[in-house]
Order: structure tokens, then sequence, then C-alpha cells
């Protein structure tokens, strides 16, 4: 297989999981086909959707496959049930922030359907709410929490825009707001070209050890670059070709984007159901 520049990236932050104790493995293996739902273990979900993920990754991105990116979706849906359970639970006994929310949003956006982003949208409000109670600054809101914004509003003709538009004080980032501009363009040579731009930009953002300077701080947004795919998706769900994307790294990820839907394996869906019946939002 031809050599990836992106390859010492992956191997640098997800090595680790090749090396993941096997009695972690059976854990994990447990914690997939019975997934326990008791709203208060999200911290739980959240560290088994990376270790889900890392392994799936790694795996798909030496070789391509639908089994590990399906795997890699569930990782998402996983986080996701995690943000959903923190939301509800009025304890807060393990924080969870916009570092890991507005990726998951996004991916949430990418890969989910419209009840999903809806829930998920209200949880990003949520955790904005927590950081102003708490006065704390809100990160990257020329980045990827307007991205995320902007691309919710697409996606629900801009019935919540109100809500959302009086926590973002800054215009979007030059690099994102290019990537906005010509996603739905049928020049293919410029779209190459600033996607392109935006996969330099996020390889030299994605080793920065902060947070607040980082919007791909966790490990799965510093390899899977969430922020240009969900863009790709777009593009391809108002009927637009992505095939002729030429960048090494998103060429990879571009025939598992040209689905019409995702599912979710049995057990997570299961897991997904039963939380919605213990809210009351079947």
């Amino acid at each position: 297989m031809k050599k990836n520049s992106f390859d010492k990236v992956v191997t640098k932050y997800l090595k680790e999981f090749l090396n993941t104790p096997s009695d972690n493995l059976e854990y994990l293996g447990k914690f997939y086909t019975t997934p326990q739902i008791d709203m208060t273990n999200y911290h739980e979900w959240r560290i088994f959707s990376t270790l889900n993920f890392g392994i799936h990754y790694y795996s798909f991105w030496h070789n391509p496959n639908n089994n590990d990116f399906e795997k890699i979706i569930d990782s998402f849906a996983m986080s996701y049930i995690a943000q959903i359970m923190y939301s509800n639970d009025k304890s807060k006994r393990f924080r969870q922030g916009l570092t890991d929310g507005v990726p998951i949003f996004l991916a949430i956006l990418t890969f989910a359907n419209v009840k999903e982003i809806d829930l998920m949208f209200n949880a990003i409000i949520n955790l904005i709410q927590d950081d102003i109670k708490d006065n704390n600054f809100i990160n990257h809101q020329d980045k990827t929490l307007q991205e995320a914004f902007l691309l919710y509003d697409l996606y629900t003709n801009n019935k919540n825009h109100g809500i959302w538009e009086k926590y973002i004080n800054s215009p979007l980032n030059k690099n994102y707001q290019q990537g906005m501009d010509i996603i739905l363009s049928n020049n293919k040579d410029d779209i190459n070209y600033v996607l392109s731009e935006m996969m330099k930009y996020h390889k030299e953002k994605l080793h920065i050890e902060s947070f607040t300077k980082n919007e791909f701080y966790p490990i799965e947004w510093r390899v899977f670059p969430i922020e240009i795919i969900s863009l790709i998706r777009y593009r391809y769900l108002q009927g637009k070709s992505i095939d002729f994307i030429e960048d090494e790294v998103l060429s990879k990820f571009v025939p598992y984007l040209k689905k019409s839907e995702y599912t979710l394996s049995p057990e997570i869906e299961a897991a997904k159901i039963k939380i919605y019946e213990i809210l009351s939002l079947s």
C-alpha cells in the first residue's frame, strides 16, 4: 500500500491501542455486546468509545473496510450516548465539556438522523450555558463550534438560529469560511485546493497540547478530521459528486461517505433506544 504522510500521525496517537491489555479488551467486548444504561455511567461509555475508536480506526486506516468504518460510527454513537446521559444527570459527577462535545456534534451532524442532531444541539447549548455559569470562556467560537452551528442551520432550515447566535461573538475563521463557501461549488479544482488547505491547517494544529488552542484536542479528532469530513458528507447529501477529492487523507474516507443513512450495531442501537425510553424521548 502506498505510504501516506498521515501514517505517522495515526501511529503516534493510536499505537497505544494496539497494546491494549487483554483484560481491557475482554471488558470492551462485554461492554460492547451487553451495554449497560443506568444514566450515570456516561464516563464509562466515553472511555470505551475512545478505546473502540482507537482499535478500529487504526485497522481502518491501514486497511480501509466497511466493517471497521461501521465500528467507528458506533464509537461516535457511544460518545453521543454518554453526552445525552450527562445532559440529564443533575449531579454532573464526571464533567463533560465542549472540547469533546463539539466534534461529537459534528459527527452526529454527519452520520446520524434529525432526532439525534436536535438532541445533540440541545446538549451543546447546555454545555455552553454550564461554561457561562462557571465564568469559562467559550472556546473555538470562530472554528468548529460555529461551523457545527452553521451546518445545523443548513440541515434544519435555521429553526434554532436564534438560540445559538447569541453565544458566538467572533466571525468564522477564514479557513473554515472558505470551506463553507466552496463546498457546493461545481469547480472541482477550487474545492480540492480549499479542502487541502483545511487539511494542512488540521495537521498544523493537531499536535498542540492545549484544548483552548487546538480544536482537535481529543485523540479521535486529531486523526479523524471531522470538520472537513462533515463538509464532504454535506456536499454528497446535496446530490453533488465527491469522487474527485484528491487529498491523500480525505480521499480515503470518500467511499464510506456515500451511504443514504448509517445504521448502528444492534447492541448500540438498543442502548440508544433504551435511553430514549428512560427520558420519554421515543
